[in-house]
């Protein structure tokens, strides 16, 4: 996963994973690395939804685009907020289908 951003004045860079993170969530933060703006987890739900979970949820009214690769399939889910505006919570439940079914394949 990857987190880009932007500000409304033009301002514009990569966000920085902050080292305390684990194998299904990271932290980012954009110009400095003690204030965390970006918190994502993905999940295994494929027993209950047969999908893995994306779920995220900021504390900036920063631009940003979050993107989530499939390590099975290469697919690519792109999650985005407007400067200015205050993000809402990413709750996204059907997120992915091919590790479940790649899973499901070997069981």
């Amino acid at each position: 996963m990857k987190a880009d951003w932007w500000s409304g004045d033009g301002g514009s860079g990569a966000a920085r994973v902050v080292s305390e993170r684990t194998e299904d969530s990271g932290l980012f933060s954009f110009l400095d690395s003690s204030n965390w703006e970006i918190l994502v987890k993905v999940l295994d739900g494929c027993e209950d939804s047969g999908h893995m979970w994306v779920l995220a949820a900021s504390t900036t009214d920063q631009g940003y685009r979050i993107t989530v690769t499939d390590t099975v399939s290469g697919e690519q889910r792109s999650y985005q907020n407007e400067p200015g505006r205050p993000a809402e919570a990413i709750v996204d439940t059907a997120a992915f289908t091919s590790p479940c079914l790649a899973g499901a394949a070997s069981r």
